[in-house]
């Protein structure tokens, strides 16, 4: 392999996972506020 083509793909990888982790806490988020929403004020 290249050592362009493997930048390349460290940097999808590091993309990829770091777009995981975002959806991963804003999953949660959206749980934590949707079951704060139903608990009587």
């Amino acid at each position: 392999m290249v050592d362009s083509e493997r930048l390349n793909l460290q940097y999808l990888e590091d993309f990829v996972s770091a777009k995981h982790r975002q959806r991963n806490l804003n999953v949660d988020n959206w749980i934590n506020s949707s079951l704060a929403s139903r608990l009587p004020k």
